[in-house]
């Protein structure tokens, strides 16, 4: 199984329960800031994982 992240690269999933768990943990941390250049840094941190869970949850029902 594989997915193409937003920055175009492919990653080969071997475990899915696993990895969803993996990217659910990176979704839960959360990083507040004052500093524009980090906050802008966490949107797009966001919205990369968010992407992957999505696709990555969309694998899963695929599968079933």
């Amino acid at each position: 199984m594989f997915i193409i992240d937003l920055d175009g690269r492919v990653f080969e999933i071997k475990n899915l329960p696993q990895t969803i768990k993996m990217v659910e943990g990176f979704l839960a941390f959360k990083i507040k800031s004052r500093f524009i250049s980090l906050q802008a840094l966490e949107q797009h941190r966001l919205k990369y994982w968010n992407d992957f869970l999505q696709k990555l949850l969309e694998l899963q029902k695929s599968l079933t």
